[in-house]
């Protein structure tokens, strides 16, 4: 079962476009005053990327992008005077800890239980950030 092999609606499922618009869902769902309905669609862009793509090159290209999206995230709560440069104290610890739910589900997208994968990998990382990480759950999808 491929999820998204009927995304002929988009012209280069392979674009790049939807790396930029992971980054803006995720950062958008994030806001201060927060657009909380984007929390449960801002990775379909990120995982229509990682289906129509395969190899090292996309994968550090999605994972760069994941952190760009929590730098994005997490650069409106770094205000003078602490330095800019924390940003990255969160956003990667944060996008490391997304990362496996979406990797595997990319690895195991064409299986039927591949749909309950995703959010049960990512619920249970957030459940280890929320319980073994000083972030607490800033950040959650949920």
């Amino acid at each position: 079962m491929f999820l998204f092999e009927n995304a002929h609606f988009l012209p280069n499922p392979a674009s790049k476009w939807l790396l930029v618009a992971g980054i803006l869902g995720i950062t958008t769902a994030h806001l201060t005053y927060g657009i909380g309905c984007l929390g449960w669609v801002s990775s379909v862009p990120f995982l229509v990327f990682l289906a129509a793509t395969k190899g090292l090159k996309q994968r550090l290209l999605f994972a760069l992008a994941l952190v760009v999206a929590w730098s994005a995230a997490t650069a409106k709560i770094i205000t003078p005077p602490i330095p800019f440069g924390l940003v990255f104290l969160f956003s990667v610890p944060i996008a490391i800890i997304h990362l496996p739910g979406y990797l595997l589900w990319a690895r195991f997208r064409e299986r039927a239980w591949s749909l309950w994968l995703f959010p049960t990998v990512m619920v249970l990382m957030e459940w280890g950030q929320y319980n073994f990480m000083p972030f607490a759950s800033w950040g959650v999808a949920a």
